[in-house]
């Protein structure tokens, strides 16, 4: 996704004080994109009360471990459910 247009969609979020889930997919492999780390903290920024949470199928397990103490509320993996 372009990121203006994902900052377009989590600032439209925070004007209507949003707090549900937010989840982030890109063929169930979000962490292959080199921006991930910045799209959790833009989202934690702006949507403080919003649980985070997103699917892998687990290629990226460091970088998974690395991310959950940023922003994750909830982490999903074929392999194993990762809470925070």
């Amino acid at each position: 996704m372009n990121q203006k247009l994902f900052e377009n969609i989590i600032i439209s979020l925070k004007k209507i004080n949003y707090s549900r889930s937010v989840c982030l997919n890109l063929y169930n492999e979000p962490l292959a994109d080199k921006n991930f780390g910045l799209y959790l903290k833009f989202i934690r920024k702006n949507l403080p009360m919003s649980v985070i949470q997103t699917n892998s199928n687990g290629d990226y397990i460091k970088k998974i471990y690395d991310c959950r103490e940023k922003c994750f509320s909830f982490i999903s993996t074929e392999r194993q459910h990762i809470l925070t």
